[in-house]
């Protein structure tokens, strides 16, 4: 009886440094976040749920000009109207406002840099959140690519190249925030050669997508910005950690591994405003001016698998990509 009551005892201590750890990881000191980036124009994708609308709050607080891309103009619409309410006792707040992106589309990542073009002379900061997470393994035959890894990753690239020179040449200085995963190490080498063969699992394929999301944060920084005499843009990508976004119920999974991953979710995971915390840091810490062409987890530098340093896979991803995406840079 004894064992058992210590076993017992050790298991909810257990639990409880666990969840203290997981749940209130690091935060980046407030006296590196500035107060007003009033004139500072941010471009978040996927803003309209999760760890994307928290961000998005976040910045329009600090007065900030926030461009929501997103894929459905009445949701997004409706909840800046529910910000604008949420936060009308709030003095000297930025603005909130809605272009259509739909990251399966590269007509549509054309046009939406097109009109954040109309918008706003210079782009301060572009942080790619959006995400996708699907239960159906979907191939898009148009661009002969598995949809998540097409979405997460080859659109979100097409969008950085249509803004890279805008944000270049920005005299203040611009930063790209990359949202990637921890679930990239996931993937292996021969999970790459073979993402064509449509027989990998939701979890390679998604963790495949947030490989190629790293690839491409170290190629523009080892391309562009590390060759560059006159760089004033960085790029860096994150962990958010594991964060109760609703990713997970709103794709097509089994009803069964619904519930048991929301009642993992409940127990172990983030809540958005805690899993918000790297992305802010990137976007808007002065303590991360001049850092680039990095991974980041709980607002400091982290070790990213031994694949993300695989040079071979890296630009066979951004070959792949190019070719891809060649027919809309024009």
């Amino acid at each position: 009886m004894l064992t058992l009551l210590l076993v017992g005892a050790i298991i909810i201590v257990g639990y409880i440094l666990l969840r203290i750890y997981v749940v209130n990881g690091p935060r980046t000191p407030s006296e590196f976040l500035p107060q007003n980036l009033k004139n500072k124009n941010i471009v978040i994708t996927g803003a309209s749920n999760g760890i994307g609308r928290f961000t998005a709050i976040e910045l329009f607080k600090k007065q900030a000009r926030v461009i929501l891309a997103c894929r459905n103009e009445e949701k997004t619409k409706q909840m800046i109207r529910d910000i604008l309410n949420e936060c009308k006792n709030v003095k000297n707040c930025g603005t909130l406002e809605f272009v259509k992106l739909n990251l399966d589309d590269l007509e549509s990542v054309k046009d939406c840099s097109v009109e954040i073009l109309k918008k706003v002379d210079h782009v301060d900061v572009l942080i790619n959140n959006a995400g996708s997470l699907s239960g159906d393994i979907k191939y898009n035959s148009k661009y002969e690519c598995e949809e998540m890894v097409f979405s997460n990753a080859i659109a979100h690239h097409l969008l950085i190249e249509l803004l890279w020179s805008n944000m270049e040449n920005n005299p203040n200085g611009s930063r790209i925030v990359v949202v990637a995963s921890n679930a990239h190490q996931f993937v292996s080498e021969n999970d790459f050669y073979q993402s064509s063969t449509k027989t990998h699992s939701m979890k390679q394929y998604y963790g495949l997508s947030k490989l190629c999301n790293i690839y491409q944060t170290f190629h523009f920084h080892e391309e562009r910005i590390s060759k560059s005499k006159h760089a004033n843009i960085t790029i860096n990508c994150c962990h958010p950690g594991a964060i109760r976004t609703g990713l997970m119920s709103s794709n097509q999974m089994p009803l069964v591994f619904k519930i048991v991953f929301s009642l993992i979710e409940l127990l172990f995971f983030k809540n958005v405003e805690q899993g918000s915390q790297n992305t802010l840091h990137l976007a808007c810490s002065s303590s991360v001016n001049g850092i680039s062409g990095q991974y980041f987890h709980d607002c400091h530098i982290a070790q990213p698998s031994s694949l993300t340093f695989n040079k071979q896979l890296q630009n066979e991803f951004i070959s792949i990509t190019n070719e891809i995406i060649k027919p809309y840079l024009q």
